[in-house]
């Protein structure tokens, strides 16, 4: 079989991002703003549709090549593999094109006293000078290891993982932040959600692409810390990216008078988040997950995502909408004019109220 040149065009090959995943209120933010402290690593704002983005490309490679040679894509011979890490390359391009613009507009909105990024105020931007590489601390990303690493082969991924409990109790106080506001339930169905996202994809793809670090060597060592992660990356160790951990970076407001309510038997949502994390800790996990069978978990992840995202599936969701609303549009109406006699009856007491005041 003849052997092609690259699609890549020069200077768009390989790119090697860093992506810190795990679940909320685990040092994520933090540990990638430290990472960008380095000074050939770029931090970015959380993405955000990267993760999804990754998905789409292996959807629209499908769509693209369903038809066989008589679609670009097939009579090409561009593999979803090579498809993918040509738009991993773009993605990169589009990074790196963007970081004095992030650096100069960040600057700019600090002098007129916004804040743009969490960290605005505590930290200056670094300087992009020649950073060649970028680092997303994205959490969601925690779910799309696999069609990340189809994007970036050269991609690491750094999975902090805390205790499920400290979390929780975090994320129930997020909103003293301008956070969201989760319940307990829901607080520790995101930590088992994600964590495990991670341990599996950790299991799956091997130490020598995520590498796992604990809440708790942060925040005893973080020089260390930093220092394993940095090398696990490839970069040396600059004294630099320990200066976020010299302060609070946005840290949930936790009342000190706190007191946790006595309690009989946890719910299953407690219970089995912390069997998870006594799992990992304790090293249960790696011996119960055998490698090909995260692998066959990361597969079918991946295509109930594909399904989940794709064209028909999104069409089929906004045709049970539109139903839906239709079904209810007349319920709406009712509540609507009930809203509007109970006002009138209001503003008619109110106007009776007033004259007999007078």
């Amino acid at each position: 079989m003849r052997a092609y040149e690259s699609i890549n065009t020069p200077g768009m090959d390989s790119p090697a991002p860093i992506f810190i995943i795990g679940s909320y209120r685990s040092a994520t933010s933090a540990t990638t703003w430290a990472i960008g402290q380095h000074p050939n690593i770029f931090p970015l704002e959380e993405t955000n549709f990267l993760g999804k983005l990754s998905i789409d490309l292996g959807i629209q490679h499908e769509l693209g090549s369903d038809r066989g040679a008589r679609t670009f894509l097939s009579s090409a011979g561009l593999t979803r593999r090579e498809y993918c890490q040509f738009f991993g390359s773009c993605l990169d391009r589009l990074v790196m094109n963007s970081r004095q613009r992030i650096v100069d507009r960040s600057r700019s909105e600090a002098a007129n006293g916004n804040r743009v990024a969490d960290v605005d105020s505590l930290l200056p931007f670094p300087d992009s000078g020649q950073k060649s590489r970028w680092v997303d601390g994205t959490p969601e990303n925690s779910h799309y290891v696999l069609p990340l690493s189809r994007m970036f082969p050269q991609a690491k991924f750094i999975f902090m993982l805390r205790h499920p409990s400290e979390v929780a109790r975090s994320l129930i106080h997020f909103q003293s932040i301008g956070g969201g506001a989760y319940s307990e339930e829901r607080a520790y169905t995101l930590w088992s959600e994600l964590t495990r996202a991670c341990a599996i994809a950790e299991r799956a793809l091997g130490s020598g692409v995520v590498l796992r670090v604990r809440y708790e060597e942060i925040a005893e060592d973080p020089r260390q810390a930093l220092e394993r992660c940095l090398t696990f990356v490839g970069e040396q160790m600059h004294e630099q990216c320990v200066t976020p951990f010299r302060e609070r970076i946005n840290a949930s407001v936790i009342p000190s008078n706190l007191k946790q309510q006595a309690r009989g038997k946890p719910p299953p949502y407690i219970t089995e988040a912390v069997a998870l994390h006594e799992s990992l800790v304790s090293g249960d996990f790696e011996r119960d997950w055998s490698r090909f069978r995260a692998l066959k978990e990361l597969a079918k992840k991946l295509k109930a995502h594909e399904q989940l995202f794709h064209p028909a599936t999104v069409s089929e969701i906004l045709r049970r909408k539109r139903q839906l609303e239709h079904k209810h549009r007349p319920l709406r109406v009712k509540l609507w004019n009930a809203n509007k006699r109970v006002l009138a009856h209001l503003s008619s007491f109110a106007r009776r109220a007033t004259s007999a005041l007078r």
